[in-house]
């Protein structure tokens, strides 16, 4: 996005062979390979719908190269969790020392018995 800004409002010849050349250049290959994986995808969609999932990604990677390695260390993050659970050894369920009651059955038994069995009248 801000190459896409730089390349608009630039307003005088990029000087050759230097980084911003580079820059300039794998900025538009990058695009222009965006275009046209994005083209294919959309046309293998129309010839052929079973290939289309395949082509979307195609079009993802060259949108998005950054998201596989994404991908890749959240997947290493989570096997670094396991990991840590699993040598924390095995699960145990113990039985609860003080038994777990109801607040409802609490507030019951606090009211007097005459005010649980009257009715309201408005």
């Amino acid at each position: 996005m801000i190459m896409d800004l730089f390349m608009t409002t630039v307003r005088e010849p990029i000087p050759a062979r230097s980084a911003l050349e580079r820059l300039a250049l794998a900025f538009l290959d990058m695009k222009r390979r965006q275009e046209f994986e994005k083209a294919m995808a959309f046309a293998q969609i129309f010839i052929a719908a079973s290939k289309a999932p395949e082509a979307m990604k195609e079009y993802y990677r060259a949108c998005f190269p950054w998201l596989e390695e994404e991908d890749k260390l959240v997947r290493l993050d989570h096997q670094k969790i396991l990991e840590r659970e699993v040598k924390a050894g095995p699960l145990v369920v113990t039985k609860q020392r003080t038994q777990v009651q109801s607040r409802l059955a609490n507030k019951a038994q606090q009211q007097p018995v005459r005010s649980r069995l009257q009715t309201r009248r408005r």
